[in-house]
């Protein structure tokens, strides 16, 4: 009886399709999701060298300075000597120098020298500590290029020298964020006049004297922000580790500079004695937030600020 009653449901069936075979087939409710290409890093091309430090200048045991940070492994102070002529360097014990990438890199170039017969040794280090490409510089009173290549690069560790190491430049291949931040007057006219405060590309400039902020030509191609003897206030787009301003006075009293955090306590300080030209200078700390200037004689000049946000 129950096998008569399917054979009568099965014929039905085929009746209805107009006996065509009839799809079974399943189809899934959802198609495997297609790969992605991961994205290739961006490599950016980062370069340090001293050539805005004055001879002597000293950093203390660690120096922030555009996306490399170095610490000294040794006793004594990081400082800035002049190895040859318009050549100037950072110059380390025999214990050496630590330098932090401020991110992973793939080829680090060294120009770097040893003014004994004792060598440099050299390593870069990944991430997670592993070595990752080692060089031997020989002492011979001079500089040689050399270059680290490998994976993730992030820390290079120079040692020796016999308390005479020198490193004139260090350069970097890596995941490196935007270039610094930058402000000139060149756009501007002679004797424009900004009054008693003035925002541009989120620099803001606050004079601290009686005497309206205002641009000069001082040279044949460099226009510059003239302020009075009671000075300037810079504040920054953002918290910095460095900020580099090309600035000088043309009246023979010096010029003073300083860095403040965010607590106005002052970070860095730097003065600048000669008149008649510019100069370049570096401030290095962590959280630099405001620039203070002051001093010229009433012929204070900023030619061009730039900092390196986080």
């Amino acid at each position: 009886m129950i096998k008569g009653a399917l054979k009568l449901l099965l014929a039905t069936a085929l009746l209805l399709v107009g006996c065509q075979p009839v799809d079974l087939t399943v189809e899934p409710t959802h198609t495997p999701e297609e790969a992605t290409d991961t994205p290739e890093p961006a490599y950016a091309h980062r370069c340090q060298d001293f050539s805005a430090y004055t001879d002597d200048y000293t950093f203390g045991t660690m120096a922030f300075i555009g996306e490399f940070t170095f610490t000294m492994l040794g006793s004594r102070d990081l400082m800035v000597n002049e190895v040859d002529t318009n050549i100037k360097g950072i110059v380390f014990d025999n214990d050496g120098v630590r330098i932090d990438l401020s991110a992973p890199s793939i080829e680090v170039t060294l120009e770097a020298g040893s003014w004994t017969p004792e060598s440099l040794q050299i390593e870069a280090l990944d991430g997670a500590g592993n070595s990752v490409a080692q060089a031997s510089v020989p002492g011979t009173n001079s500089t040689h290029s050399i270059v680290l290549s490998g994976s993730g690069i992030v820390q290079v560790i120079v040692t020796g020298g016999g308390g005479e190491g020198v490193i004139v430049e260090i350069c970097a291949t890596g995941e490196f964020g935007p270039e610094p931040a930058c402000v000139d007057f060149n756009s501007y006219a002679d004797d424009h006049n900004f009054g008693a405060t003035v925002t541009l590309d989120d620099f803001t400039f606050t004079k601290l004297g009686t005497r309206d902020l205002m641009v000069n030509q001082i040279d044949s191609n460099i226009k510059g922000l003239v302020f009075d003897n009671d000075g300037v206030l810079i504040d920054l787009p953002a918290a910095s580790t460095e900020v580099t301003i090309e600035l000088g006075a043309w009246y023979p009293e010096p010029l003073e500079i300083e860095a403040l955090d965010n607590t106005g306590a002052v970070l860095n300080q730097y003065s600048i004695t000669t008149y008649d030209s510019l100069h370049s200078i570096v401030m290095t700390n962590v959280d630099i937030v405001q620039i203070r200037i002051t001093g010229g004689g009433g012929e204070g000049v900023i030619a061009e600020i730039c900092f390196f946000a986080y």
